[in-house]
C-alpha cells in the first residue's frame, strides 16, 4: 500500500512538473466517435484566461478552433504513419481565447482506437523567429545598400595552417569590388574563384581569427589600380568578416594635399618640410652630397627692382637646379632665397661635375626687361657620411659652408669643415650666456655725448651696450648683437637696452638738470621694422617720464637701402608717435644719396670712416656735400669719430657743428640709482 501511494504521489509530481506548470494542451482523438477530448494545463488556462480546462469537441468543431495541415487530418483519421505528425506546428484558438497561437505537436502515440498527443505553446518562439527572420532580411537589404563591400568567409586549414578560405556571404558592393557575382563566390574557395591571384593576406586572416583582434590596412588592386581600406575582424570560430571601402579618390586627394604641403607652389621644388620628409624616405644611402645656395642681397634686389625681377631670378635658379643631369637628386626651395640640391649615391665623376656646375653658377649675370644685374650666389657643400652620420644634418652643415662663402671675395663653392661646426658650437654657447646676462642685467649701458660746438652744449646722449663675461672677458657689441640676431634674442636684447637706457637717461636728466638733451638709441633692422616696437618704446618712455620728441631712433643706412619701402612704413609709425629719425653710418658701404628723397628723416650721421680720413680731398668734398644737402632740406647733421682738434676745426669751418667722438667724450657707464 505504501509503495502504491508513493508511486501515485510521484506520478502526480511528474504530471505537475511536465504538464501543469507549462503551457500545454492534452489532445485525445477517438477515431471511432470522431471526437476530441481536450485538457489544458493550469498554466495554459492562467496565461490565456480560460474559464475551463476541459473541452469536448467534434471534428468539425475542432477544425474551427485548430488549423491542421490537410495531410495531418488524413493521417489521424486513417492511423497512417501517425508519428510523422510529431513536431509539426498547428494554430490553436479555443473558444475563450482572444487570438490564435502557435503550438508544437509532441509525444504522439496510439492507444486502442485513440490518438493521443500533447501540444506545447511556441507562440513567443515563433514570433521571435519571425522577427529574427525579418531582421535578417532587413539586415541583408541594409548591407546591400551600403557603399562598402562586406564579405564573410571561413578559413580552410591544412592541419594548423590556414591555406585558403571559402566565401559564406557577400553583399552587392563586394560583388562590384571583386567583379564577381554571389553565385560565383558563395560556397566557393578563393583559390577556385581567383586561380591567377593567390591571396597574400591568409596569414593575417588566420591571426585575426585565432587572436580575435581587428586589423586594418590599405590595399591596391594590382589590375584595376583601385585603392581600398580593408578592416578584418573575427565573426565566429574559424570565420572572419572583411569590410572594404574604396578610398581611391581620398587617396588621390591626400596625395594632392601632401604634394601641396611638401612643395613650393611657385617653383614646383620641395620646400623645407618636403625635403626632410624625402630624406626620411631615402633607403640604402651610402653617399650623399648637399649643395646649399643663398642669393646675396635678394631683398635689396626686390626692393629696388620689384617683385617681378625677384620672381624671375627664383625661376632661373630652380630651372638651373632641375637641369643638372642626375636622376637620384632632391631639389628644394628651402626658403625665400635659399635652394638645396642633394645627390643620392653619386659617383665621384658626378660629384666633380656637380661641383663645377655649381661653381659656374656662383656668380650670374641676369638681364630682365632692360635691367642688367650681377648676382652672387653663396654656395656651400657638405657630404654624408664624411661630415656627419645623420643624413638630414648635411643640410645645416652645407648652410654653414654657404655662410663662409658669403665672406669670401671668390666666386666658388665652399666646402664644410669641422672648424665651422666648432664656430657654431661656440656661438651657441655665447647665445646661452647672452640670454642669461640679459636676464641677470649684466649688459651695461654706456653713454657717449654728441656736442653742439656752436652753443657749447650737449646735443644728445647716445646709448651703447657693453658686456663683460666672467669667463670670456670683454665681448664686442657687434659680436653679441650678431649672436642675438642669429639665435632670435635680438628683440629681448634691444628691449632690455631701451629700458635700461631710458632709466639711466631719466636719472641723468634729473641730476644734471639737462632737459633739452636728446636720447639717441640704435635699433637693429628686425626690431625697427616690427609693427609693435614703436608703441613699446613709447610705453617705456612714458614709464620714465621722457617725451617721445626727446628720443632719436638711429637706424643704419644699410637698412634703408635694403628695405626702403618697409623702412618708410616704420618711420611713419615712429614719427606719428613723436620720435625723431636718424640715418646712421651715412656714406658707408652702401652709400646712396637716392634714399634721402625716399625716407622721412631728421638727422644724418656721417660715417666715421670719412671723418678719420679728412686729409683726403674727395672725403672733404663728400662731407661738404652732405652738410649742404641737410641745410637745404633743414635737417641736422652729426659728424661721427671726431678724434682731433684739426677734425673739429675743419668740420666747424664747413658749418657742421654737431660732433661726436673721443676728442670730446669717451663712452662711460652711468650708475643707475636704485
Amino acid at each position: 500500500i505504501f509503495d502504491e501511494i508513493t508511486t501515485i504521489r510521484k506520478l502526480k509530481e511528474i504530471k505537475m512538473a511536465a504538464f501543469d506548470v507549462n503551457e500545454v494542451i492534452y489532445f485525445e482523438f477517438s477515431r471511432k466517435t470522431r471526437t476530441f477530448s481536450i485538457e489544458c494545463s493550469d498554466q495554459f488556462k492562467t496565461t490565456y484566461e480560460l474559464n475551463s480546462k476541459l473541452y469536448h469537441m467534434t471534428m468539425d468543431e475542432v477544425s474551427k478552433c485548430i488549423i491542421f495541415e490537410e495531410d495531418i487530418q488524413l493521417k489521424m483519421l486513417n492511423h497512417l504513419n501517425i508519428h510523422s505528425i510529431e513536431h509539426t506546428v498547428i494554430q490553436v484558438k479555443l473558444p475563450e481565447m482572444k487570438f490564435p497561437i502557435f503550438m508544437s505537436v509532441n509525444g504522439v502515440f496510439l492507444h486502442e482506437d485513440k490518438i493521443i498527443f500533447t501540444t506545447v505553446d511556441i507562440d513567443l518562439l515563433k514570433n521571435s523567429l519571425t522577427l529574427v527572420d525579418r531582421l535578417n532580411r532587413e539586415r541583408a537589404r541594409m548591407l546591400d545598400n551600403l557603399n562598402v563591400g562586406i564579405a564573410e568567409a571561413e578559413l580552410i586549414y591544412n592541419q594548423s595552417q590556414a591555406i585558403d578560405f571559402k566565401y559564406i556571404y557577400v553583399n552587392q558592393a563586394f560583388e562590384t569590388i571583386i567583379r564577381s557575382t554571389r553565385d560565383e563566390l558563395i560556397g566557393k574557395l578563393n583559390s577556385e574563384v581567383f586561380k591567377d591571384r593567390k591571396s597574400i593576406h591568409i596569414p593575417l586572416y588566420q591571426e585575426v581569427v585565432e587572436k580575435d583582434y581587428v586589423s586594418q590596412f590599405n590595399y591596391l588592386d594590382p589590375i584595376y589600380k583601385t585603392w581600398y581600406h580593408v578592416t578584418v575582424y573575427k565573426s565566429s570560430n574559424s570565420r572572419f568578416v572583411t569590410v572594404m571601402h574604396d578610398i581611391t579618390e581620398t587617396k588621390k586627394l591626400h596625395e594632392e594635399q601632401k604634394y601641396q604641403i611638401d612643395h613650393d607652389s611657385f617653383t614646383g621644388l620641395l620646400n623645407d618640410r618636403g625635403l626632410y620628409n624625402a630624406l626620411n624616405e631615402v633607403k640604402k644611402c651610402e653617399l650623399a652630397v648637399c649643395f646649399f645656395l643663398d642669393i646675396k642681397d635678394f631683398l635689396t634686389i626686390v626692393d629696388f627692382h620689384g617683385i617681378e625681377v625677384g620672381d624671375y631670378i627664383i625661376k632661373e635658379i630652380a630651372t638651373y637646379f632641375k637641369a643638372f643631369d642626375f636622376k637620384d637628386k632632391l631639389l628644394s626651395r628651402f626658403g625665400n632665397d635659399l635652394f638645396v640640391m642633394i645627390l643620392i649615391n653619386p659617383s665621384q665623376e658626378v660629384i666633380f661635375k656637380a661641383t663645377e656646375y655649381m661653381n659656374q653658377f656662383s656668380f650670374v649675370e641676369y638681364e630682365i626687361n632692360d635691367i642688367y644685374l650681377q648676382v652672387k650666389h653663396h654656395i656651400g657643400c657638405a657630404t654624408y657620411p664624411e661630415h656627419t652620420n645623420d643624413l638630414k644634418e648635411i643640410v645645416p652643415l652645407a648652410s654653414m659652408a654657404s655662410k663662409q662663402a658669403s665672406l669670401s671675395i671668390h666666386h666658388t663653392v665652399h666646402f664644410y669643415h669641422e672648424q665651422l661646426k666648432l664656430t657654431k658650437q661656440r656661438d651657441l654657447r655665447l647665445a646661452i650666456l647672452l640670454k642669461k646676462a640679459i636676464e641677470e642685467k649684466r649688459i651695461v649701458i654706456y653713454f657717449q655725448k654728441m656736442m653742439d660746438v656752436k652753443h657749447n652744449t650737449i646735443y644728445a646722449m647716445e646709448s651703447l651696450s657693453r658686456w663683460h663675461d666672467e669667463d670670456l672677458g670683454f665681448i664686442p657689441p657687434d659680436q653679441f648683437f650678431r649672436i642675438a640676431r642669429d639665435y632670435s634674442l635680438i628683440e629681448m636684447l634691444e628691449t632690455y637696452v631701451i629700458d635700461q637706457s631710458m632709466l639711466s637717461f631719466s636719472q641723468w636728466m634729473t641730476s644734471e638738470h639737462e632737459i633739452n638733451t636728446y636720447l639717441s638709441i640704435n635699433l637693429s633692422p628686425e626690431v625697427f621694422t616690427s609693427e609693435k616696437q614703436a608703441m613699446l618704446i613709447k610705453d617705456i618712455a612714458n614709464r620714465y617720464g621722457i617725451l617721445t620728441k626727446q628720443i632719436i631712433i638711429e637706424v643704419s643706412e644699410k637698412v634703408f637701402v635694403n628695405q626702403t619701402s618697409l623702412c618708410q612704413e616704420a618711420i611713419l609709425r615712429y614719427k606719428d608717435l613723436g620720435f625723431q629719425i636718424a640715418i646712421d653710418d651715412f656714406g658707408s658701404e652702401y652709400s646712396s644719396l637716392s634714399i634721402l628723397d625716399k625716407v622721412d628723416y631728421d638727422v644724418i650721421k656721417i660715417d666715421g670712416s670719412f671723418i678719420q680720413r679728412l686729409r683726403l680731398k674727395q672725403n672733404q668734398e663728400i662731407v661738404e656735400m652732405i652738410v649742404k644737402i641737410t641745410k637745404m632740406f633743414k635737417r641736422r647733421v652729426v659728424a661721427e669719430a671726431v678724434e682731433s682738434i684739426e677734425d673739429a676745426k675743419y668740420l666747424t669751418s664747413v658749418d657742421c657743428y654737431l660732433h661726436q667722438g673721443y676728442y670730446y667724450h669717451r663712452p662711460e657707464p652711468y650708475k643707475i640709482k636704485k
